[in-house]
């Protein structure tokens, strides 16, 4: 069972081996547009993520602050 599980996923790996996925997207030609769209959904979600961040920051220095120090 073994065996046939590595036979399997060595067959699998050789066909999608990185050459070939580096070779397939050199070779592809990308539209601006979906150039655009692709940098438009990293600045959202890098954008949401610095939100959140900050969100979490401010709650914990509040915590600190009233919570642990007894800060009136």
């Amino acid at each position: 069972m073994l065996a046939c599980i590595r036979t399997q996923l060595s067959t699998s790996l050789k066909r999608f081996s990185p050459d070939k996925s580096i070779r397939w997207l050199m070779n592809r030609q990308i539209s601006e547009s979906a150039i655009l769209a692709g940098i438009a959904i990293f600045v959202g979600l890098t954008s949401g993520a610095g939100v959140w961040l900050f969100k979490q920051m401010f709650s914990l220095i509040y915590q600190t602050a009233f919570d642990g120090l007894g800060l009136p």
